[in-house]
């Protein structure tokens, strides 16, 4: 489970979607600002990443919604009868830079944000990289802040970085 707090970055979505679809409050004019949603996209990314890149995202530490897991779900659970094959590498890493580059069209003030992107995309290939390692350390308190792990294994994940582009 994800670390439920406020953000002011899009930076932590553009590893992994922070947000659960629904779960999401937010106000009309912004719905307006962000439709229509992209194809081959997680509508809950694309909000959560507009979200947080523009005035930001408020967590509410409150029980708003009863959030129950069944087999069937499609997200969530271990067990779930369906749950799709595994994808191929190759998918999977065009698919990931295809989300990248879908992201970069998003409409977001934040320009911090809007550098972190860019420089993710640009280092996204399949080369080992000393660079996108050094970038990963250098921003790791930013794009890794919703990951649910110690300091040292989000650095083993920026050496990890220097090998292959596993966004």
């Amino acid at each position: 489970i994800m670390n439920m707090k406020t953000y002011y970055s899009g930076a932590p979505f553009l590893l992994s979607n922070s947000v659960p679809g629904h779960s999401i409050l937010m106000k009309h004019e912004f719905v307006n600002k962000i439709f229509p949603f992209p194809e081959k996209m997680f509508f809950d990314l694309w909000i959560g990443f507009c979200a947080a890149g523009n005035n930001g995202i408020k967590f509410v530490d409150k029980e708003l919604v009863h959030y129950r897991q069944h087999d069937c779900n499609t997200i969530g659970t271990r067990d779930s009868k369906n749950k799709k094959k595994k994808e191929s590498v190759n998918t999977q890493f065009a698919f990931k830079l295809n989300e990248l580059k879908t992201l970069a069209t998003a409409p977001i003030k934040d320009d911090r944000t809007k550098m972190i992107l860019a420089k993710m995309i640009s280092l996204f290939h399949r080369r080992w990289s000393f660079e996108r390692s050094a970038f990963f350390f250098k921003h790791y308190l930013e794009i890794l802040i919703s990951k649910k792990k110690p300091a040292y294994r989000k650095k083993f994940y920026c050496i990890k970085m220097f090998f292959k582009p596993n966004f």
